[in-house]
């Protein structure tokens, strides 16, 4: 029996809707127990009358967002990526405040996250890894996830997924210049776009050696990679300049900030407030956490925080060296990149919201709980939402955990 059209938004709303009443019902128990901090709270510049109980989704990262939608670029903005605030100063000038312009953005973002995972889940479930696998809960795994609050605020988290799926599924689909086209908006949304390049070029690779979707190229390296750089196969599938494009929308990213600020390396030096001004090497980051956590511990809300950035990478890194070999290609190379280049900024900021963007990784972490026992399903969905408690306290109270 064919399923009605309508039968995966109905799922989706339903499961949406009680997701975000959980949300506001979280923060309004946070803004009666935690006492707020002022610092990065949206409501201090760009309340345009609004309640408190909306406002609070453009904290932290989401004033800088709405700073630049509203005058533009400063040097402190840089870091920030343009395509978001382009989107909600376009929506301001027609009369939407600056929050609830990133908020519907957001929205509009999760609704085509739908309908794209629901093309790709159509195409992966075919695999036996993940059959039997329902769509409503690939999508409850996803909104379950301890910060998928920022799928609803001022963060550009939600568009950024929406755009790096969609360069998935046209990828897989074989529409390479629409594919090339998604991944650089995703690019103009957040530096680990530039992993849509590499992925892109695992599914040539798979593209020139259709055995590639059962076998991985270690189990005949040089004869892949050979076989990919030949001039005769690159000419042949002469798409594949076209995934240049996506590290071009950097370097055209750099090129406004040259016109700008007359230097393109101040995107490099405006991040040193973070000290990310420096590639370091993945371990020596890890060793950094160890000496924070272990041998200089200082038991503080700092300390806590980096506890949660190592315990989510430590799961990340244990996810791909367990999914070595064991998924598509393409998917382990997309998630490898994508969590690769924050880790070389030399830290782990960041790194609890950073799984929200791989759509891999919920694939693989659905199939895996849903062939677990309803107690085991029932008891894994509890724990992130209590892990959603923790995070959705501290953003809209003003503590900056993410």
């Amino acid at each position: 029996m064919r399923e009605k059209w309508w039968t995966p938004w109905f799922s989706f709303g339903a499961v949406y809707l009680l997701w975000r009443m959980w949300l506001f019902f979280v923060a309004f128990l946070a803004s009666l127990i935690i006492p707020r901090r002022d610092r990065y709270l949206a409501v201090v510049e760009f309340a345009e009358n609004l309640p408190n109980w909306i406002t609070v989704w453009g904290n932290f990262d989401g004033v800088v967002f709405m700073r630049i939608a509203f005058g533009g670029y400063g040097l402190p903005e840089v870091p920030f990526f343009p395509l978001l605030p382009l989107m909600m100063r376009t929506l301001h000038s027609l009369g939407v405040p600056l929050v609830l312009g990133g908020m519907f953005t957001s929205l509009l973002s999760i609704l085509g996250v739908v309908y794209v995972w629901r093309e790709l889940w159509k195409l992966d479930i075919q695999n036996k890894q993940y059959v039997g696998l329902p769509f409503f809960f690939l999508l409850l795994v996803l909104l379950t996830f301890p910060t998928a609050h920022y799928f609803t605020a001022v963060y550009q988290d939600a568009l950024f997924l929406f755009l790096s799926s969609s360069t998935i599924l046209l990828a897989r689909k074989r529409y390479w210049l629409w594919a090339v086209m998604a991944g650089m908006l995703a690019m103009l949304a957040r530096l680990n776009g530039l992993a849509l390049f590499f992925f892109l070029g695992a599914e040539y690779m798979i593209e020139i050696a259709p055995r590639l979707k059962q076998n991985w190229p270690w189990q005949a390296p040089f004869e892949t990679v050979i076989r990919a750089l030949d001039p005769r196969q690159l000419f042949k599938h002469s798409y594949v300049f076209l995934f240049a494009g996506i590290p071009l929308a950097f370097l055209a990213y750099l090129g406004f900030l040259q016109l700008k600020f007359g230097d393109w390396q101040v995107f490099f030096s405006s991040v040193e407030v973070w000290n990310r001004s420096q590639l370091t090497f993945p371990l020596h980051t890890a060793w950094r956490y160890f000496k924070i956590l272990v041998l200089y511990a200082n038991i503080n809300l700092v300390y806590w925080v980096a506890f949660a950035e190592a315990v989510f990478t430590a799961f990340y890194a244990a996810f791909l060296a367990l999914q070595w070999g064991r998924i598509r290609f393409s998917y382990w190379i997309l998630m490898f990149f994508h969590l690769l280049i924050p880790a070389l900024t030399g830290t782990f900021q960041g790194m609890p919201r950073y799984g929200l963007h791989l759509y891999p990784l919920f694939l693989v972490l659905g199939a895996w709980v849903w062939r677990k026992p309803v107690w085991f399903r029932l008891l894994y969905c509890i724990a992130m939402l209590l892990g959603q408690v923790l995070y959705i306290s501290a953003f809209v109270r003003g503590y900056f955990v993410a």
